[in-house]
């Protein structure tokens, strides 16, 4: 797993998953980009506010900096000109959310809920393993599934960047057919980045390849710490949500969680992830699951958290003519 901005934008066209890195569309991530190397930074006649002996507001293009900061409400001086029209009384909302942005503002809401759940404690893997016989047999393991190479190496490169579309392979779904599944599953995706980067920097588990270099990885090995493992976590987070939404009998359901293992087992067939990798993967999911039930059952000011509105939403789509009060009764 690659953590970069997110890449729920591209959601539409198949959702991309883990890494996000190959489709940072924006100018934010075009920034990101260019911080490693040179960074134009043009210079033109950026507008600065003056405000004249009669109160009036007034622009000046100035290419320096000016030797002191803009001033505050500086609508409420005279304009010059005449008023424009004033704005419609019945839009009192943005309706234009992306679900990128919906995905962070999602986890900004369940991490400041879910600090009266201790997550930190509660969702903890626990300690990778550090017994060296151990180790070796884990290493041992990977070298025998460096043989598989060849025949998994274009569903392992695909599902790099994009292991939402493998679920909506498997349980029959798109982002035409079910835009709120889909959002659900990207923000599962992005809650599961931010979760697992926390115990990532905790333990700072050392890659296989940095101990066993022979294993020598058939794909970059990803900037960060390899416990616990991202795709697996993002896989079964993702599988324990749908569970939430599919029909009981959705034939998918039982085979949401074996697609989250073989994601999380191709990529250590790549010599990226220790087995035990991604079983604490599995382990996170399984708790941050529950968490999510836990916090979009919790009250959130006058309205509830977009992680609860946004599994409503989905679980309707899959439970067509039934109602937001059957819901509730289901959810409670």
């Amino acid at each position: 797993m690659s953590f970069t901005a997110l890449n729920g934008a591209n959601g539409a066209n198949g959702a991309n998953g883990a890494n996000g890195a190959n489709g940072a569309n924006g100018a934010g991530s075009a920034a990101l980009l260019l911080l490693g190397g040179g960074v134009p930074r043009p210079i033109g006649p950026s507008p600065w506010p003056v405000v004249d002996k009669t109160g009036v507001l007034r622009w000046r293009a100035q290419l320096q900096i000016n030797e002191k900061p803009a001033g505050d409400k500086l609508y409420d001086n005279k304009m010059s000109g005449d008023p424009g029209p004033l704005p419609p009384e019945d839009i009192k909302k943005f309706t234009g959310w992306t679900i990128e942005n919906s995905a962070v503002a999602a986890i900004a809401e369940m991490a400041a809920i879910a600090c009266q759940f201790k997550w930190w404690e509660r969702c903890d893997p626990g300690v990778p393993e550090l017994n060296p016989a151990k180790v070796g047999r884990e290493l041992d393991m990977l070298e025998q599934l460096m043989g598989y190479r060849d025949g998994v190496m274009s569903e392992a490169l695909a599902q790099a960047t994009g292991i939402i579309p493998y679920f909506q392979g498997l349980a029959g779904f798109t982002a035409a057919s079910h835009k709120e599944t889909t959002d659900l599953c990207i923000i599962a995706l992005n809650l599961g980045q931010f979760m697992v980067m926390y115990y990532k920097e905790q333990y700072n588990r050392p890659r296989p390849s940095q101990l066993r270099p022979a294993l020598l990885p058939s794909m970059e090995v990803p900037g960060h710490a390899a416990y616990p493992s991202g795709h697996s976590t993002e896989s079964h987070l993702i599988a324990g949500l749908l569970e939430m939404v599919l029909e009981d009998t959705n034939p998918a359901r039982p085979l949401l969680h074996p697609l989250a293992d073989r994601i999380a087992i191709n990529r250590e067939v790549m010599g990226l992830h220790y087995r035990s990798d991604s079983e604490a993967g599995k382990r996170l999911a399984a708790e941050v699951t529950k968490l999510v039930c836990n916090v979009s059952k919790a009250p959130w000011g006058a309205k509830r958290p977009i992680l609860y509105q946004t599994i409503k939403a989905a679980w309707l789509e899959w439970h067509r003519g039934k109602t937001e009060q059957d819901f509730e009764a289901a959810w409670t």
